[in-house]
């Protein structure tokens, strides 16, 4: 080999094991950072179309606000809410009318 190969040869070896390495990493912090969640995301006909829910095995903590009149939209509408639940965090809104009626 050349006297310029070896330490090209060199750079990527040691760059393809570093990248392995965060690889490696990265998985280990996933799977950690999870919790052990359990509950479930159904999706069913209703009588004004379909509606999704999630429950956490014992009550409903999520649900359609509206019927869809294709099973396709609800479960477009299941995929949308998951894709902004880990995409973004909690943000606190403004009180309701209510809430503002209690202070």
């Amino acid at each position: 080999m050349s006297k310029f190969a070896r330490p090209l040869v060199l750079v990527i070896a040691i760059a393809a094991l570093a990248g392995g390495a965060m690889t490696a990493q990265d998985r280990t912090k996933k799977s950690t950072d999870k919790k052990d969640v359990k509950g479930t995301v159904e999706y069913y006909e209703a009588g004004d179309g379909w509606r999704w829910k999630v429950t956490n095995g014992t009550k409903t903590i999520g649900m359609a606000t509206k019927g869809y009149t294709k099973k396709e939209d609800a479960i477009k509408a299941i995929e949308d809410v998951k894709a902004i639940l880990n995409a973004v965090k909690p943000t606190e809104g403004k009180a309701t009318k209510k809430a503002k009626d209690k202070e």
